[in-house]
């Protein structure tokens, strides 16, 4: 019960902009997630969704690419392994959602990945958010879409402490 309440809290009151993943938001998050990678469950699968999630961040952000060992080749072996190192990450994240302590353990070790990197900026962060809910938009029955933006904002908040705007 304590932790729960950690979670709620946490999530409620420590970030300014006042974003809130509850507890229910972030079961109804975990259950959603499990249904696309469960449905995916082949690598193949996997990078299906990881190029739409791609496809829609480089639309929004065109200088992303560069930043990414072979972003130049979407369809390349070589950037499907970077799309499933970061759904697996994106996996870890929502999957801790209800472990405040491990939670934040992966979100600052994801900031700490990010912040040194050249060129990634809130905003690009921002822009990944509107990617990954997009497309889970259209592979999710019953989409919840306030418990996915709360939540999924909890993390790229995080994620983006100290980034350039």
């Amino acid at each position: 019960m304590q932790t729960s309440l950690a979670v709620v809290l946490l999530g409620c009151i420590a970030l300014a902009s006042g974003r809130c993943c509850s507890e229910g938001d972030a079961d109804i998050v975990i259950k959603q997630w499990a249904s696309v990678m469960n449905a995916a469950v082949s690598g193949e699968n996997r990078v299906v969704i990881g190029r739409q999630i791609f496809n829609s961040l480089f639309l929004k952000q065109p200088a992303a690419p560069a930043l990414f060992p072979y972003g130049s080749d979407l369809d390349g072996a070589e950037f499907g392994a970077q799309m499933s190192r970061v759904l697996s990450g994106l996996s870890n994240a929502i999957n801790s959602l209800t472990d405040d302590d491990l939670n934040v353990s992966i979100m600052d070790h994801l900031n700490k990945q990010h912040v040194v990197r050249d060129g990634v900026t809130a905003a690009a962060m921002k822009d990944m958010q509107v990617s990954i809910e997009d497309t889970l938009k259209q592979l999710v029955t019953d989409y919840n879409d306030d418990a996915w933006h709360d939540c999924l904002g909890v993390a790229i908040e995080r994620i983006s402490v100290g980034l350039p705007a």
